[in-house]
């Protein structure tokens, strides 16, 4: 009898097989990582913002195109160079974004400027909750696909919110065609990712890895 337990207790008193850990972080340790992965981001991109509206000057957009409204001196027509308003027009005119014109500085539209920063809450939200980015594994193989939708959305999110600063901060045309283009840019990837994920999601549990990939072929 003590022949037949002693291998039963040998086996009960081993360890349990160690799972390999590198793709596996403990819980607290992801949440801790991620949170100051999102906060170094929002504190480094507004701190850009911040120095750049410190230490823009109205010379910094000459040569640029001011945008065509009726603020230009001579309305109805695009100016190159120096914006050299009247001085009544500093005080009482706005453009299309619904703020006064701060000619003679640096930042033009500090409201519109400044509030570029909202939209570092899209890349910070997926440092803060995006697990795939940090190599956790997903099911039905989504982990690299998640991750790189989410590196993306970090990039054209913090492109954006520079774009947009510059932009407003200018008023000039080149600069808003480059913040237009991040914006459609951002929302058409976002969208994309919103269906794609979607799709995914409920089409592959019932299809399966061979017929997903032929439906995107």
């Amino acid at each position: 009898l003590s022949a037949a337990v002693a291998p039963s207790t040998s086996l009960a008193s081993q360890p349990p097989p160690q799972i390999p850990t590198s793709r596996c972080w403990p819980s607290q340790l992801m949440a801790t990582t991620q949170a100051a992965a999102a906060t170094l981001l929002l504190m480094v991109n507004l701190g850009a913002l911040l120095l750049a509206g410190a230490v823009l000057t109205p010379h910094a957009w000459d040569g640029l195109t001011f945008k065509d409204t009726a603020l230009a001196p001579h309305p109805g027509r695009l100016l190159v160079g120096q914006l050299r308003a009247p001085p009544s027009a500093a005080d009482r005119d706005e453009y299309e974004a619904c703020e006064r014109v701060r000619f003679r500085r640096g930042v033009r539209a500090p409201s519109n400027a400044y509030s570029s920063a909202f939209y570092l809450c899209a890349p910070a939200f997926q440092l803060a909750t995006n697990v795939h980015l940090w190599g956790v594994q997903g099911r039905g193989g989504l982990s690299g696909v998640a991750a790189l939708f989410g590196l993306m959305s970090i990039v054209l999110g913090v492109a954006l919110a520079h774009a947009s600063f510059l932009y407003h901060a200018s008023i000039t045309v080149e600069l808003n065609r480059l913040d237009v283009r991040f914006m459609m840019l951002f929302t058409l990837h976002n969208t994309w990712k919103c269906f794609y994920m979607g799709a995914r999601l409920l089409l592959y549990p019932r299809l399966g890895t061979a017929a997903w990939r032929g439906l995107l072929r």
